[in-house]
């Protein structure tokens, strides 16, 4: 061999490079700073979109480095490179006819950035962080509890399977598929994927019945002084939505994930019936919107139509609480088509009332209004133009809309016209996080967004 090239950095660009080199007649001289070959690699679980363990990859590129020609060097760390060689932190020089520098990037410290909230709040994680509790076998919270269990009423779809796999193979959640077993098991096989047993929940078999009888018996017990007798419990439990919430209610699951097909405020019926002691309890939902600014959070866009002032105001607060819970800070705008009094139509003055309230009673609240959208979204002109508004120079992340109407076509505006990512539906007003519904023609991504949204708000059962 002639020519000898000096390849510094043994992660998998470097090892890749070297082998290359090797198998083109170049003599490579492999330096690597660290005890073991791998670099990033040596961190991370799978490989995205294969899944691929990274260990599998990482073993088959250090089995052909060790069959190639390739001189492999570690815990060598290189103080100084020049164009005919390298000067080593121990002082030797390595010469050679070219250098290729691979030693790869510096992790981004999410510390820098304390909107992200990493390293303030509890259980807020980087993939970096994710990647190495994955290796080790073990997702977990601060407090050590395991990644929560899921249940899934649209356990037969396709798009759901494969959300569970997903969040099975990497620790995520523990899904739980309510759904026929012969199903589910055939659709897995159609599709080569794999699937614990444990994670279907064969709901109408009579395997089940127990478990059935279990549930009617706790529903009973809530609803039959609203008009539900027995026998009905019975048979709703046949039925795979009040199953699976009665899963979560029973502590036999810790939150759930619902499809429906038509509309979303016929879907909550049962979930008012079980998890709401107050017919007039006051739900919203919430969608998270990625944009070019950061996150963005976008309410109430699914269950009330025609809010009043103290759905308003419920909202709000709701909406600032489930911010919070996600390790940042809320700064609200309530939206509207007139800015602080410019005009009095009804609609305009409802909001303005919101937030008066929200004023008076929850002072310390980032909250202002009511006002259009170009200036929530543009702090200078709503500083010249407003300069008494109680935000200041804040970035508004957190937009309440006036009606239903406005808030659904805004979010699917952006996601369509804008390109913005959008999570949920989150739903808020339970007095527990454990419910979230979903279009029962979801895509497989949406659906494991929203489960990862949902184990991550999730009070464990007791």
């Amino acid at each position: 061999m002639g020519k000898r090239v000096i390849v510094v950095g043994g992660g998998i660009a470097g090892m890749q490079t070297a082998l290359k080199l090797s198998a083109g007649g170049v003599s490579a001289l492999l330096l690597e700073r660290d005890a073991d070959l791998g670099g990033k690699l040596t961190g991370w679980h799978k490989l995205f979109p294969s899944f691929t363990p990274a260990h599998e990859v990482l073993d088959e590129l250090r089995r052909r480095l060790a069959a190639s020609d390739v001189e492999v060097r570690t815990r060598c760390e290189v103080a100084e490179v020049a164009r005919d060689g390298v000067m080593l932190s121990t002082g030797e020089r390595l010469e050679a006819d070219a250098v290729v520098v691979a030693t790869g990037f510096t992790l981004f410290d999410a510390r820098i950035k304390e909107e992200y909230g990493y390293g303030i709040y509890d259980n807020v994680y980087t993939t970096v962080d994710i990647e190495r509790m994955l290796n080790e076998g073990r997702v977990a919270l601060k407090d050590g509890t395991a990644p929560r269990r899921i249940a899934f009423s649209e356990g037969e779809r396709l798009s759901t399977i494969k959300a569970a796999v997903h969040l099975a193979n990497e620790n995520i959640a523990m899904p739980l598929l309510v759904g026929s077993r012969s199903k589910i098991n055939a659709l897995l096989r159609e599709n080569h994927l794999t699937l614990d047993p444990r994670c279907i929940v064969d709901f109408q078999s009579d395997e089940q019945e127990a478990r059935r009888n279990r549930y009617a018996t706790l529903l009973y017990n809530k609803v039959s002084r609203k008009g539900v007798r027995m026998s009905e419990a019975i048979e709703y439990m046949m039925q795979r939505d009040w199953f699976t919430l009665m899963m979560v209610d029973a502590g036999d699951a810790d939150t759930s994930i619902l499809g429906y097909t038509h509309r979303y405020t016929d879907a909550l019926k049962p979930v008012r019936q079980i998890f709401t002691t107050n017919s007039n309890t006051t739900l919203a939902t919430m969608e998270i919107v990625t944009t070019k600014r950061g996150p963005m959070f976008f309410a109430d866009t699914a269950v009330n139509p025609s809010p009043t002032v103290e759905d308003l105001v419920n909202t709000a607060l709701m909406a600032a609480q489930t911010v919070r819970n996600f390790g940042i800070e809320p700064v609200i705008g309530m939206l509207s088509h007139s800015n602080f009094g410019t005009d009095t139509e009804p609609l305009a003055v409802k909001i303005a009332k919101a937030v008066e309230i929200l004023h008076f009673q929850y002072p310390d609240l980032l909250v202002d209004g009511e006002m259009k959208a170009d200036i929530a979204l543009n702090k200078q002109a709503r500083n010249e133009f407003y300069p008494f508004n109680k935000l200041g120079d804040r970035e508004i992340n957190v937009l309440i809309f006036p009606n239903l109407s406005s808030a659904n076509i805004s979010y699917k505006m952006m996601e369509i016209l804008g390109g913005a990512e959008i999570n949920g539906p989150i739903l808020m007003g339970l007095n527990r996080s454990c419910v979230h519904l979903i279009p029962e023609v979801a895509s497989t991504r949406a659906i494991r967004n929203l489960s990862v949204i949902a184990a991550a708000e999730t009070i464990p059962s007791k």
